[in-house]
């Protein structure tokens, strides 16, 4: 039959108890002649990348709950800088946002109930919109693609496309 050959360097595992497994794997792939790097027990979860994949997933999977889109929005990967991300924050909280509300055009006054439009704030609303769709686009992009998916397969395919996705977008804004 056809053996797909793998080279050693392409291959990583990660394990939840790597102490408990430590021992066996160095006997087991010494035995083989199999050469390996152990990298030491990091929690990968305290690393800024996948933290963001696995907020940003949160953020999907909960209907685009307000608490997990702003953790997203302020994670590693987000296309928001810390300003336009804390403007919208601050928008949201006052107005009680979250779920749908992100796919719809924000309309409300962005410095609050009851006061006087002035066109500064016209302007601060149009700001707050495209910040809206810049950050909000890559969930929204995560959120369709899992929805459309018809097994496991699919899902894990969309929930790798998005930090794939996310690399080649700031490539592109970069020129890089």
């Amino acid at each position: 039959g056809s053996e797909m050959c793998i080279r050693d360097r392409d291959m990583a595992l990660v394990c939840g108890d790597f102490p408990r497994y430590e021992p066996v794997l160095r006997q087991v792939l010494g035995r083989y002649g199999i050469p390996a790097y152990f990298a030491g027990s990091q929690d990968i979860l305290l690393k800024p990348a996948p933290n963001a994949v696995l907020t940003a997933l949160e953020a999907v999977v909960e209907g685009l709950d307000r608490e997990p889109v702003l953790r997203y929005l302020k994670s590693a990967l987000s296309p928001l800088d810390p300003a336009a991300c804390d403007r919208l924050e601050n928008y949201v909280i006052t107005w009680g946002l979250g779920g749908k509300a992100w796919r719809e055009p924000f309309d409300r006054h962005p410095r609050g109930l009851g006061l006087p439009w002035e066109p500064e704030d016209e302007a601060a609303l149009e700001d707050l919109n495209r910040s809206r769709e810049t950050g909000l686009l890559p969930l929204v992009r995560m959120q369709t693609t899992m929805a459309g998916a018809r097994n496991t397969l699919e899902q894990l395919e969309a929930l790798y496309a998005f930090p794939v996705s996310y690399t080649h977008l700031r490539a592109h804004e970069t020129g890089r």
